[in-house]
């Protein structure tokens, strides 16, 4: 007799007397199959526990945790413990219980490493964030997988009051510090708050009222270099726009503040950024000229190449051993080629940081299969001959022009560090003549 199907229809009773809140169901259940909450729970999206904290049955909550106290750290498929589906449903009674069970629920993670406090900031839930952090106040330090502190998320989901709430917490445990902190892309609840156009929480955090308790970094620059003001300025230009901008300008934000640690003193973000626009520019070009070679290539590619089916060997092509239109034909397009793909890994590295960095990554693809089309069908149809083996030109055009990069990758690499053991070691030189004098 299987196991499995021994319990399935129990389990499955289970599931609906937890929906219910039918306290009696359970322990009538539990007395029938003592090990009924031991069992095939892993066969189901969630425990009997999820279930109940779900619809917020209080009461059969306490009652199956006073059964299997294990099944309050067990997840849901999707990564969830019971306290998080508290979290995420508004039930703070139940998360107050679990808290009181066993405050290191506070500190489950689910699969993208979520806290329930941070379940509670995204989805909104005031008196749950007021409960889970008075059960465990180090809660609102922990960050997600992406750098955020429940403050980040609830400005990000435009939960206005939740923010106030975690405001009050972090005041009465003096976590001041948190207020400034930025996430992995570098921005702090500053930035959010004006890329989202939140007026009241602009207001909150920089008036007067709050200046004396609370220390804000208005002119701290993301990972993209902006401030507070420069991710303003990427908003619409409406009405609460230009009252955003006042209060910000007020109190002393400012476009492209000096650069601490990637920018060399004196030189501001702008001279960065225009430096890189400059750069992308060049790049663009170089793309679109190697494409627009693919697409036209020179006559000589079909017309004077004497004989398609006579071997080509490869040592003869590198060297210039044989037919000089085939080995011109074959640089030419091992450059062109080199030159294309070193020009879009340039492209998306400077437009990576952008907020559609994604979307280039799909352009870039498609692009990336157009030219390599083009190439395939531009090239001349022959084979080389590598010992005894016939390898198709466009396959010894990619494979050389990715040598090519490599190498010249690494010999830029090795002269940057052989410049700056040469100014080290000048310095050094310097520096014992004048020991010595």
């Amino acid at each position: 007799m299987s196991l499995h199907f021994d319990y399935i229809t129990p389990y499955t009773k289970l599931l609906r007397a937890a929906k219910e809140n039918n306290v009696r169901e359970l322990y009538d259940l539990y007395a029938q199959e003592p090990y009924l909450l031991h069992g095939y729970s892993w066969l189901w999206e969630e425990n009997p526990l999820h279930v109940a904290c779900k619809y917020g049955n209080l009461h059969f909550v306490k009652q199956v945790i006073k059964i299997s106290p294990e099944l309050a750290s067990k997840r849901s498929q999707n990564g969830f413990s019971p306290m998080h589906v508290a979290a995420a449903n508004g039930h703070f009674e139940i998360v107050q219980a679990l808290a009181e069970f066993d405050y290191r629920l506070c500190l489950e993670e689910d699969l993208n490493s979520n806290i329930p406090l941070h379940i509670a900031a995204m989805e909104g839930k005031d008196d749950v964030a007021r409960a889970l952090v008075f059960a465990y106040p180090e809660s609102l330090q922990k960050v997600t997988h992406r750098g955020e502190t429940a403050l980040h998320l609830a400005l990000k989901n435009g939960h206005c009051v939740t923010f106030r709430v975690l405001m009050e917490e972090v005041k009465r445990f003096n976590l001041k510090e948190l207020l400034n902190r930025k996430d992995y892309e570098g921005n702090t609840i500053l930035h959010i708050a004006a890329s989202q156009k939140l007026l009241e929480i602009l207001e909150l955090l920089l008036s007067r009222e709050s200046a004396n308790a609370i220390k804000m970094d208005i002119n701290s620059v993301n990972r993209r270099g902006y401030t507070t003001l420069d991710v303003h300025y990427e908003t619409s230009n409406d009405t609460v726009a230009k009252k955003i901008r006042s209060i910000l300008v007020e109190y002393g934000a400012k476009e492209g503040q000096f650069l601490q640690n990637n920018i060399g003193h004196g030189q501001k973000p702008q001279t960065i950024l225009s430096e890189s626009n400059l750069s992308l520019m060049v790049f663009v070009m170089i793309a679109t000229l190697t494409f627009g070679a693919a697409c036209s290539p020179p006559k000589f590619f079909e017309n004077e190449i004497p004989d398609k089916k006579a071997p080509h060997y490869l040592l003869d092509m590198l060297f210039h051993r044989g037919s000089g239109h085939v080995t011109a034909a074959f640089y030419f397009m091992v450059f062109n080629v080199a030159g294309f793909m070193a020009s879009m890994v340039a492209i998306l590295l400077l437009t990576w940081p952008l907020f559609f960095g994604n979307m280039m990554i799909l352009a870039s693809a498609a692009v990336g299969i157009v030219f390599m089309i083009l190439v395939e069908k531009s090239m001349p149809h022959f084979t080389i001959t590598v010992g005894t083996f016939q390898i198709s030109v466009a396959v010894c055009v990619w494979f050389s022009a990715l040598v090519f990069i490599g190498c010249g990758v690494l010999i830029v690499v090795s002269a940057c560090r052989f410049l700056a053991m040469f100014k080290v070691a000048r310095r050094m030189k310097g520096f014992i003549q004048i020991l010595g004098n």
